[in-house]
């Protein structure tokens, strides 16, 4: 069984290594943020919908879609809208979550259905184009 010390020694060791960690994971994300930029760019300039390395990952365009309140509308707005529309209703407490309304859209929007527009009107859609990967 380890002592006290060698058991708060090892703890620092930890702690330590969870922050260098953390630090790098930062780095390594404003580094990745900026090389997607880059990535789509030349992918687009390309026409490559896709690149596969030899080390066989592929990187891919993926499209993600994120709805919010659209500019001159309020929260409270949508909120009502989304409360008193069929496809989203249980979704509405006195709020929503932002994640299952994204879900729900795409849900809605699979099955060919659309919000009614006056929900549509007081919704911010917003699409955002990332590089994903997968081994």
């Amino acid at each position: 069984m380890s002592t006290i010390g060698e058991l708060a020694a090892r703890f620092e060791v930890v702690v330590r290594e969870k922050k260098d960690a953390s630090a790098k994971e930062l780095q390594c994300n404003r580094e990745i943020e900026a090389l997607e930029k880059q990535l789509l760019d030349a992918m687009a300039d390309e026409g490559m919908p896709s690149v596969k390395l030899d080390s066989g990952m592929t990187l891919y365009k993926r499209k993600d879609v994120f709805y919010g309140v659209a500019e001159g509308s309020s929260k409270e707005q949508l909120v009502n809208a989304l409360a008193n529309c069929d496809f989203t209703r249980d979704l509405v407490e006195a709020n929503y979550n932002a994640n299952s309304l994204r879900a729900r859209m795409k849900e809605i929007e699979a099955n060919g259905d659309q919000l009614p527009k006056e929900v549509l009107e007081l919704m911010k859609v917003t699409e955002k184009y990332k590089v994903g990967h997968r081994s």
